[in-house]
């Protein structure tokens, strides 16, 4: 218990990749916002630079509303449905990204002064009690380090949920228009054939 281990960095210390902040071109000035808004996290700065580099989703007339039948309503609705959820869900994963990557210097500056500390020779520094502490502090690292692990696993699950919901909606959508088809087809056959009978009968040579 009195005696530390020599030249503790030469033996245990590693060099690990640094972060990388988001970087983009911004030829027609509709990415600039993107990336300040990822790479920090503040939530106004990511609607903002999200809703300039995406396509506006625009709205339909009450009048092009009321003129759809309720199954094209029903599509229509849910076909928007999708969008505002999956743009909902983008701006959230960016905020966590950005939220993750802004305090990333700050998370790493601890991380080498526990780093520090555990390797160091200063007896001080190696106390039962300074050990203790500085498992303590390794352990909320690693606590805070699988929260943030969990929010991109939360906005990665939301997406693909989005996603599952997309491909349902499709497979539906063909589903109903086939349903669709063959009754107006089953319609239409019954009202040729009872046509066509009824001219047969009547028909009469000149």
């Amino acid at each position: 218990m009195s005696r530390n281990l020599q030249n503790m960095p030469a033996r245990y210390q590693a060099q690990f990749s640094q972060w990388r902040n988001t970087l983009a071109g911004n030829t027609y000035q509709n990415t600039g916002t993107w990336v300040t808004g990822i790479n920090s996290g503040q939530f106004p700065t990511v609607t903002t630079g999200y809703q300039q580099a995406t396509t506006q989703l625009l709205q339909y007339s009450p009048d092009y509303i009321s003129g759809m039948t309720d199954n094209e309503q029903a599509r229509v609705k849910s076909q928007y449905a999708s969008v505002e959820l999956t743009d909902g869900a983008n701006t959230t994963a960016m905020a966590a990204i950005g939220s993750i990557r802004g305090n990333a210097q700050n998370v790493q500056t601890q991380i080498a002064n526990l780093e520090q500390d555990s390797l160091s020779a200063d007896p001080s520094l190696n106390t039962e009690i300074s050990v203790l502490n500085k498992i303590n502090a390794a352990g909320v690292l690693t606590l805070r380090t699988l929260q943030d692990s969990n929010k991109l696993l939360a906005s990665l699950l939301e997406q693909q949920t989005i996603i599952a919901k997309q491909q349902r909606e499709a497979t539906t959508n063909a589903i109903n228009a086939d349903i669709s088809r063959r009754a107006n087809l089953a319609g239409n056959m019954a009202q040729v054939n009872g046509t066509l009978t009824s001219s047969l009968q009547n028909f009469r040579m000149p």
